[in-house]
């Protein structure tokens, strides 16, 4: 990886977190939390990407950002370390529903550190400025939206460039990239809350919105899906599946192994399983465990899924408590 270097920025990370761990849980630190924030943390050493946390930390302090003007997107505040850096709201340890680390991070295989968080417009122009300052002491590389507005960085050695376009399929694997992008607030809160009442009526909980919001935004889930699983009663709206999670729990449910669970979510995921079919392996698995039909052919008609730490982190920042 090649990683923006910081000097001692292992140590200096698990310093930040350990002293914001006794800030946030206080009274309630049980241990399971400091060994969950152990491991996260090894991860991250093993990668090499504490550098990465620190620089996206270091960037959002220096410009004075508030929560309430940004969200981070993706799985990456399904980890302890993101709440406890002020990157989520959402505790990963007690919120409901469940939210699994490895979902972000594992150790069977290595996984870019990469950030993507809208911003509100103000906000923008002060990362832009912050890193056109930067870049004069580290190699950075601009992103460009095809009408010209700045709206992220990528930082690594040998980067020299600025790139255009709205696809990051053409960029170096191998740095880290920090992506910011511009939004109105108050128009995406409305897009998003028309999206979700489209989908349930009158959804109440906040479980209830981020389901519908799941089942908005991943592809191949709601129409010929789980609008005909409700509509004819076969299961309610808790149990469709919306998020990469939704497959590992009912999985879970049904006795699947855990590791076993991972693979077949994550293939789901994809829309491999409408791409492909199923391998024989899985359905051997799911068999055996009496997964029932329903949710078998639903799999197979997944598109792809959208992370639930995503969609959480939306509906907590643009629709819960609007």
């Amino acid at each position: 990886m090649k990683y923006p270097y910081i000097h001692d920025a292992d140590e200096k990370l698990r310093k930040l977190c350990e002293n914001k761990l006794e800030e946030k849980y206080k009274e309630d630190l049980s241990e399971s939390v400091r060994q969950r924030l152990n491991w996260e943390l090894s991860l991250i050493e093993k990668y090499r990407a504490s550098s990465a946390w620190l620089t996206v930390y270091d960037a959002l302090k220096a410009v004075g950002a508030e929560e309430k003007d940004y969200c981070f997107r993706g799985s990456i505040t399904s980890l302890v370390v993101s709440f406890l850096l002020d990157f989520t709201t959402i505790d990963p340890i007690c919120c409901k529903p469940k939210l699994y680390p490895e979902f972000a991070i594992d150790d069977k295989k290595e996984r870019l550190m990469s950030f993507e968080v809208n911003v509100i417009l103000a906000l923008n122009k002060k990362l832009v400025a912050y890193f056109e300052e930067y870049s004069s002491k580290e190699k950075v590389s601009r992103r460009f939206f095809e009408e010209g507005l700045q709206y992220g960085v990528y930082i690594g050695d040998g980067q020299s460039n600025d790139y255009y376009g709205n696809s990051f399929e053409n960029f170096p694997t191998d740095v880290f990239y920090f992506c910011f992008i511009p939004v109105d607030r108050e128009k995406l809160q409305a897009n998003i809350n028309k999206d979700i009442v489209s989908k349930l009526p009158e959804p109440e909980t906040f479980e209830d919105y981020v389901k519908c919001y799941g089942l908005t935004h991943s592809t191949g889930v709601w129409e010929d899906n789980a609008e005909n699983l409700i509509e004819k009663e076969i299961v309610s709206l808790k149990d469709v599946i919306a998020y990469h999670e939704d497959v590992f729990e009912l999985l879970l449910q049904y006795g699947v192994d855990r590791e076993s669970a991972f693979v077949i979510s994550d293939y789901v995921k994809k829309g491999l399983v409408k791409k492909r079919g199923w391998k024989t392996e899985m359905l051997q698995v799911m068999n055996e465990s009496e997964v029932p039909s329903w949710f078998v052919e639903s799999c197979a008609k997944v598109v792809y899924l959208f992370p639930r730490a995503h969609g959480m982190n939306f509906v907590k920042n643009y629709c819960w408590e609007c």
